[in-house]
């Protein structure tokens, strides 16, 4: 945005403020201009500017609103106006003020306006229309034509676009590098995506770093606009993102805390996508928190698109299907612009489960139906295809696939529920052909196998495949598929194979943590917790809780919600076969080392929580791994008086 040239004496240091980007200095000294009456226009401009480039539109649309009334001769003024209700998300505003300009001075920098509005409401044809009456060719409408082709999801060919903005351009523009990042990992590129965020993050560091020399209330300033307009805050969660892709939820995690406290220390607030971010990375954690997030990002105008639509899947996903419902009646317009209408009827059908789950089987036959035409149809464009146009149509097929899996998984889930597993395989089987690469896929037609006798075999094979993908690094494994792999080598006799399983997943930890000492992993510990579970089912306790105790140490990092679960059903099994006196015990000190163990759990255990979200304080107090470690403790000792 431009300074509107003005006939008039302004003092000089408040154009130093601004030409030093002290933007918030210079708007003090305008207000106070402002009230004593001194040359309107002129102060009016400026300030309007200077709220522009702080990011306070809604002081500068004011500005603007005005000087465009008293001065309607010079429509620089609305174009600007209308230029900070579009950031402000006023779109219909925006195009309303740019259509009643008619300067064909300013004709190219309306219709791009005018393109910007219309690619606002997802209107790209419109845009398109507006991009080609600009009459040169510069740098800012190839860029805009290669966001049209992005929002089109022509991945490819908006990077084409970039690239060739990239080649107009002298120099770094953090920008067009994060449009490029971003196009990579669209296409799940994710190397290249990583070099472009690198060469923001650096560049960002050495601006902000310049701007802490100085006077301290003038530094902050100038660090919070750097830290603000250099891309240091999109590129972080853009690395985030991938990270989080990779499976990395602790890197990527790492990544918006250091992100946080560089925008604390900037003065300024945490944006809209960074919060959205933290809420997705941490829903593992704390889903009540990371709901509570979503839920209040969706009163804010700048929150990401997929707010609303990561909300939804949430509730389903933790089985919170009255709100995900109530959700959606309530707010029917940010349902209808964020969830495809294939998304709709899956959430419907999710919904739908607990009150009918044959409509509800339906529902999810009709959508898997729908997918299975859509890759029928791709497969054959596929054939005829080539260069990036089969890579575009490849993308589009694994998306439609991950999709089919969802709606495939949960349809074989309500047969799951039921103990049916062998109905569970034949869904899975019945869209092999169409999943067979989806790792996802695999996982879950192994498990299908694995509930069922003198299938393990079958289920190892599933889960073989799944290992060899991933053969230089098991930390990348999902862990059930490791610890059901282990048990099929017991059942099967080959008690090698899940040794030799075992020491390297035990290798993989450690290399990790060699490479990153704070790096905690559960992948060995999870699968000694699942063989441990195994022999206290078939009554072996001595042997079984020995094995998942000694692998919970150091208990302060390895004791979890879900490490405790196992804990405690193999304990109250032991206790309730110990009282029948179904069992005898060979080690007269094994209940002692039982209740040591419980002690140490206690003083590790009280901020642990063993269900998502308890209703009272009372429940909060009493729903802890502490709490639940006291008493069975209590119980341990009347046996221990009781057998010795």
């Amino acid at each position: 945005m431009e300074r509107a040239p003005i006939s008039t004496i302004i003092s000089s240091d408040i154009y130093k403020d601004i030409e030093n980007g002290e933007f918030k200095a210079a708007i003090e000294k305008l207000s106070k201009k402002v009230s004593s009456g001194e040359n309107p226009r002129a102060v009016y401009s400026l300030l309007g500017y200077c709220h522009f480039q702080i990011g306070n539109y809604k002081d500068a649309i004011n500005m603007y609103d005005y000087l465009s009334k008293v001065y309607p001769d010079y429509q620089e003024y609305k174009l600007y106006q209308a230029l900070c209700l579009y950031k402000t998300g006023k779109l219909e505003t925006a195009g309303r003020i740019a259509d009643s300009i008619d300067d064909p001075s300013l004709g190219e920098k309306v219709e791009q306006l005018k393109a910007a509005v219309s690619f606002g409401r997802h209107n790209y044809s419109e845009a398109r229309e507006h991009l080609k009456k600009v009459g040169k060719k510069d740098v800012s409408g190839v860029i805009n034509e290669g966001c049209i082709l992005f929002k089109e999801k022509k991945f490819g060919e908006a990077l084409k676009k970039f690239r060739e903005g990239k080649k107009m351009l002298v120099g770094y523009h953090s920008q067009l590098y994060y449009n490029i990042a971003l196009c990579h990992y669209r296409m799940e590129e994710y190397e290249e995506a990583l070099k472009y965020i690198k060469i923001i993050v650096q560049k960002s560091r050495e601006a902000v770093s310049k701007q802490s020399v100085g006077e301290e209330e003038k530094c902050n300033e100038k660090l919070a606009h750097e830290v603000k307009h250099s891309g240091m805050i999109e590129a972080l969660n853009l690395r985030a993102a991938i990270e989080y892709e990779r499976g990395n939820a602790e890197k990527a995690k790492k990544i918006l805390k250091d992100l946080s406290s560089t925008l604390s220390k900037s003065g300024l607030q945490k944006d809209p996508t960074t919060y959205h971010n933290e809420a997705i990375v941490g829903v593992n954690d704390n889903c009540a928190e990371s709901i509570s997030k979503l839920n209040e990002l969706l009163n804010d105008s700048e929150a990401p698109p997929e707010t609303f639509q990561n909300l939804i899947h949430l509730y389903c996903k933790y089985r919170f299907f009255d709100f995900a419902s109530d959700m959606l009646k309530t707010k029917p317009q940010l349902a209808s612009k964020y969830i495809k209408p294939d998304e709709h009827e899956y959430i419907k059908a999710l919904i739908q489960e607990e009150k009918d789950p044959e409509l509800a089987i339906k529902q999810y036959d009709g959508i898997i139906k729908s997918y299975t035409k859509k890759l029928d149809k791709l497969a054959k464009k596929l054939e005829q295809s080539g260069g990036d146009s089969s890579k575009s149509i490849a993308n589009e097929k694994k998306a439609i696939v991950e999709r089919l899996v969802c709606v495939v998984s949960n349809k074989a889930r309500i047969y799951w529920e039921a103990k049916n597993f062998a109905k569970t395989e034949e869904v899975f089987a019945s869209l092999k052909d169409y999943c067979k690469d989806n790792e996802i896929f695999n996982m879950n037609m192994g498990h299908s196998l694995f509930m069922q006798k003198k299938k393990h075999e079958r289920a190892a094979e599933y889960y073989e495949e799944i290992v060899e993908r991933h053969k230089d690094n098991l930390n990348e494994v999902d862990i059930f598929v490791l610890a059901n792999l282990s048990l099929c080598y017991i059942y099967m006799d080959e008690n090698e194979k899940a040794e030799k399983l075992l020491a390297t997943i035990k290798k993989h930890e450690g290399e990790a943590i060699m490479k990153n000492p704070k790096t905690v992993l559960f992948h060995h510990c999870s699968v000694n917790l699942v063989i441990g579970t195994l022999y206290c089912s078939k009554s072996n306790f001595e042997f079984g809780l020995d094995l998942i105790i000694k692998n919970l140490y150091p208990i302060e990092e390895k004791l979890g919600t879900d490490t405790w679960h196992y804990v405690k059903r193999c304990l109250l099994s032991f206790i309730e076969q110990l009282t029948k006196k179904q069992i005898a015990l060979n080690d007269p000190t094994f209940i002692g080392n039982l209740i040591s163990f419980l002690e140490e759990v206690q003083t590790h255990g009280k901020n642990i929580t063993t269900i998502i979200s308890p209703n009272t304080e009372q429940d909060k107090e009493k729903c802890t791994v502490a709490y639940e470690a006291d008493y069975f403790k209590k119980i341990l000792k009347q046996l221990q008086e009781k057998y010795g």
